[in-house]
Protein backbone atom coordinates (compact mmCIF):
# COMPACT_ATOMS: atom_id res chain seq x y z
CA UNK A 1 0.00 0.00 0.00
CA UNK A 2 1.41 3.42 -0.92
CA UNK A 3 2.02 5.91 1.87
CA UNK A 4 -0.98 8.06 2.73
CA UNK A 5 -1.11 11.37 4.60
CA UNK A 6 -4.32 12.99 5.85
CA UNK A 7 -4.09 16.67 4.92
CA UNK A 8 -7.47 17.77 6.34
CA UNK A 9 -8.02 16.60 9.92
CA UNK A 10 -10.23 18.19 12.58
CA UNK A 11 -9.59 17.73 16.29
CA UNK A 12 -11.67 18.50 19.36
CA UNK A 13 -10.75 22.14 18.73
CA UNK A 14 -13.09 22.27 15.70
CA UNK A 15 -16.27 22.99 17.61
CA UNK A 16 -19.26 20.90 16.41
CA UNK A 17 -17.16 19.26 13.69
CA UNK A 18 -14.36 17.28 15.33
CA UNK A 19 -14.11 15.24 18.48
CA UNK A 20 -10.86 13.30 18.15
CA UNK A 21 -8.12 14.12 20.63
CA UNK A 22 -4.76 15.08 19.23
CA UNK A 23 -2.98 12.26 21.06
CA UNK A 24 -5.33 9.60 19.64
CA UNK A 25 -5.02 11.04 16.12
CA UNK A 26 -1.22 11.01 16.23
CA UNK A 27 -1.05 7.55 17.82
CA UNK A 28 -3.44 6.11 15.20
CA UNK A 29 -1.62 7.74 12.29
CA UNK A 30 1.72 6.40 13.55
CA UNK A 31 0.26 2.93 14.16
CA UNK A 32 -1.12 2.92 10.60
CA UNK A 33 2.32 3.76 9.23
CA UNK A 34 1.39 7.21 7.95
CA UNK A 35 4.42 9.48 7.50
CA UNK A 36 2.50 12.46 8.92
CA UNK A 37 -0.85 14.22 9.31
CA UNK A 38 -2.07 17.78 8.98
CA UNK A 39 -4.25 19.31 11.69
CA UNK A 40 -6.62 21.79 10.01
CA UNK A 41 -9.18 22.89 12.57
CA UNK A 42 -12.00 25.28 11.59
CA UNK A 43 -10.96 28.90 11.88
CA UNK A 44 -8.51 28.42 14.76
CA UNK A 45 -5.13 26.97 15.60
CA UNK A 46 -5.70 26.26 19.30
CA UNK A 47 -4.46 22.67 19.07
CA UNK A 48 -1.28 23.26 17.07
CA UNK A 49 1.07 23.63 20.05
CA UNK A 50 -0.36 20.50 21.68
CA UNK A 51 -0.08 18.65 18.34
CA UNK A 52 3.54 19.63 17.72
CA UNK A 53 4.61 19.02 21.33
CA UNK A 54 2.98 15.57 21.45
CA UNK A 55 4.72 14.47 18.24
CA UNK A 56 8.06 15.67 19.66
CA UNK A 57 7.37 13.80 22.92
CA UNK A 58 6.70 10.55 21.04
CA UNK A 59 9.83 11.06 18.96
CA UNK A 60 11.90 11.66 22.10
CA UNK A 61 10.74 8.37 23.61
CA UNK A 62 11.52 6.59 20.33
CA UNK A 63 15.06 7.96 20.24
CA UNK A 64 15.71 6.34 23.61
CA UNK A 65 14.10 3.04 22.58
CA UNK A 66 16.03 3.02 19.31
CA UNK A 67 19.33 3.57 21.12
CA UNK A 68 18.52 0.72 23.52
CA UNK A 69 17.60 -1.61 20.65
CA UNK A 70 20.79 -0.77 18.74
CA UNK A 71 22.92 -1.36 21.84
CA UNK A 72 21.19 -4.69 22.53
CA UNK A 73 21.66 -5.85 18.92
CA UNK A 74 25.36 -4.96 19.06
CA UNK A 75 25.79 -6.75 22.42
CA UNK A 76 24.04 -9.89 21.16
CA UNK A 77 26.11 -9.93 17.96
CA UNK A 78 29.48 -9.46 19.65
CA UNK A 79 28.64 -11.89 22.47
CA UNK A 80 28.81 -9.48 25.42
CA UNK A 81 25.16 -10.33 26.11
CA UNK A 82 23.79 -13.84 25.89
CA UNK A 83 20.31 -15.33 25.80
CA UNK A 84 18.64 -18.64 24.91
CA UNK A 85 17.85 -17.66 21.29
CA UNK A 86 20.00 -14.72 20.13
CA UNK A 87 18.72 -14.81 16.53
CA UNK A 88 15.08 -14.33 17.53
CA UNK A 89 16.06 -11.66 20.08
CA UNK A 90 18.00 -9.76 17.39
CA UNK A 91 15.00 -10.02 15.04
CA UNK A 92 12.73 -8.67 17.79
CA UNK A 93 15.09 -5.74 18.44
CA UNK A 94 15.39 -4.99 14.71
CA UNK A 95 11.59 -4.90 14.42
CA UNK A 96 11.42 -2.47 17.37
CA UNK A 97 14.17 -0.38 15.80
CA UNK A 98 12.31 -0.19 12.47
CA UNK A 99 9.10 0.93 14.22
CA UNK A 100 11.03 3.62 16.08
CA UNK A 101 12.65 4.87 12.86
CA UNK A 102 9.22 5.12 11.23
CA UNK A 103 7.90 7.16 14.17
CA UNK A 104 10.99 9.38 14.15
CA UNK A 105 10.29 10.23 10.49
CA UNK A 106 6.66 11.27 11.27
CA UNK A 107 5.89 14.88 10.24
CA UNK A 108 3.37 17.08 12.05
CA UNK A 109 1.88 19.36 9.38
CA UNK A 110 0.55 22.65 10.71
CA UNK A 111 -2.64 23.90 9.07
CA UNK A 112 -5.95 25.67 9.38
CA UNK A 113 -9.26 25.65 7.53
CA UNK A 114 -10.10 29.30 6.97
CA UNK A 115 -13.20 30.97 5.62
CA UNK A 116 -13.20 33.14 2.53
CA UNK A 117 -16.07 35.60 2.02
CA UNK A 118 -18.12 35.29 -1.17
CA UNK A 119 -18.34 39.05 -1.57
CA UNK A 120 -16.49 42.19 -0.59
CA UNK A 121 -16.99 43.90 2.75
CA UNK A 122 -18.73 46.94 1.25
CA UNK A 123 -21.18 45.00 -0.98
CA UNK A 124 -24.40 45.31 1.03
CA UNK A 125 -27.24 44.56 -1.40
CA UNK A 126 -29.41 41.53 -0.71
CA UNK A 127 -29.23 38.90 1.98
CA UNK A 128 -25.72 37.49 2.25
CA UNK A 129 -25.04 33.80 1.73
CA UNK A 130 -23.73 32.58 5.10
CA UNK A 131 -21.87 29.49 3.88
CA UNK A 132 -18.78 31.11 2.38
CA UNK A 133 -15.83 29.27 0.91
CA UNK A 134 -13.41 27.11 2.86
CA UNK A 135 -9.69 27.16 2.18
CA UNK A 136 -7.17 24.73 3.65
CA UNK A 137 -3.83 26.38 4.47
CA UNK A 138 -0.83 24.19 5.25
CA UNK A 139 2.59 25.22 6.51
Amino acid sequence: MPQFVHLHVHTQYSILDGQASIQRLVDKAMADGQPGIAVTDHGDMFGIKEFYNYVQKVKGKCKDKAAEAEARIAALRDGTETCADPASEIAKCEKQLEECRRKLAFKPIIGCEVYVARRRLHDKEGKPDQSGYHLILLA
